[in-house]
């Protein structure tokens, strides 16, 4: 037996949820002398850390020293733990008995004492299944008011500087009223860990906006050029005007031109470079420091990267880049540290490494993003992922 399992069948010892099966698998492992070792280092790791456990009150632990003391006879025992009785077969003698109480009796009491001394009683730590993300957003007005639009019902929710402001299905969109009367104000789409969301501009341009993002746009385009800007991750079809260039601001980091195009923005504050990816026309990349452009083609892709250098990277895997808009994961070639960072934008979750020790694991293939994380986690097991969920933390081990 692993020592994963071990304190698997020791914590749930305690919560009362081991099946029949279960408990014999623990009493014989516990009798097993060759375990002892095993044993002692779970214990110690308990005491340094213990786990927020409903554990027995004074009288429960002295029910069970009783019994411990005074058995029925040295063949068939039965020892009271947790309101349940188990029937201990003759071929386990008293000693053997002795030896599985008082492992469990020792923990117990270990645990009782520091949670008094050191610890307001908790509830016990849940795990529980996290569905997957969903279509969703916050629209910020001019004023600083926020409308949720995963409630939001179809037709008109807002007048915002000439336009109005439509939802219809799944998707937000601005139709201008009294253009000659009013100026454009700024709107924002964001979305929080878990949302996707789709966006149409007032001048007909296209955007899909991933989890964590957010895209700040005029509610009319006026001028000689249209401008927005993006934080995290969205996709843009731009619609072609060639009187009016249209830019996009990422992150305060780079500017990106382009007449009517698609191309796809990855400006995650948390990833190691910026990205652009552009699909179909060409565009323009600049950073803020540089006074020159890049120009990109069709297949192409300009990478930012962290000390300020530009990379243009040829035959870019469009699939693997747009995958996140079509519904999929595409972890080919990715280490665990960056599949992790998908998993906390799509679930909502905080993904801790134990002792700051990243395994060197890396991913093939790709996976549906309509599943929910336990369904995902365990097809990762068989990639050699050792893990434990603890409500939204997820906690990756060696």
């Amino acid at each position: 037996m692993n020592k994963e399992r071990l304190k698997y069948l020791f914590e749930n010892r305690f919560k009362g949820k081991l099946s029949q099966n279960e408990r014999e698998e623990f009493l014989l492992f516990v009798t097993d002398e060759r375990n002892k070792t095993l044993l002692d280092e779970i214990i110690e790791e308990y005491l340094q850390n213990p786990p927020l456990l409903d554990l027995p009150d004074s009288e429960h632990i002295s029910a069970v020293i009783e019994r411990i003391l005074h058995p029925v006879d040295n063949e068939n025992t039965f020892v009271h733990l947790d309101g349940e009785q188990q029937f201990i077969q003759k071929r386990i003698t008293l000693r053997a008995v002795w030896s599985a109480a008082s492992v469990i009796l020792f923990l117990a009491i270990s645990l009782f004492i520091y949670r008094q001394l050191n610890y307001t009683k908790q509830s016990i730590v849940r795990t529980t299944d996290i569905p997957p993300g969903h279509n969703g957003a916050i629209l910020t007005l001019s004023d600083g008011s926020k409308v949720v639009l995963d409630s939001a019902g179809n037709g008109i929710i807002a007048q915002q500087g000439g336009a109005e402001v439509v939802m219809n299905g799944r998707q937000l969109s601005y139709k201008a009223s009294n253009v000659n009367k009013d100026s454009a104000v700024f709107n924002t789409v964001s979305t929080t860990r878990g949302r996707q969301f789709t966006l149409v501009l007032p001048d007909g341009s296209h955007v899909w906006i991933n989890s964590e993002s957010a895209v700040t746009y005029p509610t009319l385009f006026k001028g000689k050029e249209r401008r927005v800007s993006v934080t995290g991750e969205a996709y843009f079809e731009v619609a072609k005007n060639a009187a009016m260039p249209f830019k996009v601001n990422a992150a305060n980091k780079a500017e990106i031109e382009v007449l009517g195009t698609h191309f796809n923005i990855k400006a995650y504050s948390n990833e190691n470079s910026l990205t652009t990816s552009l699909f179909e026309g060409s565009i323009k990349f600049r950073t803020t420091r540089q006074q020159s452009a890049n120009l990109l083609k069709p297949g192409e892709q300009a990478e930012l990267e962290q000390n300020g250098a530009v990379q243009v990277n040829k035959n870019i895997d469009e699939d693997k880049i747009l995958a996140w808009k079509n519904g999929l994961f595409d972890f080919d070639g990715l280490s665990l540290e960056e599949a992790m960072r998908q998993l906390e934008r799509w679930y909502d979750i905080d993904v801790v490494y134990e002792q700051n020790r990243i395994p060197d694991i890396h991913f093939y293939g790709q996976i549906n993003k309509n599943i929910s994380l336990n369904g995902l986690l365990k097809a990762l097991q068989l990639t050699d992922v050792k893990y434990r969920l603890e409500d939204r933390k997820l906690i990756i081990s060696q």
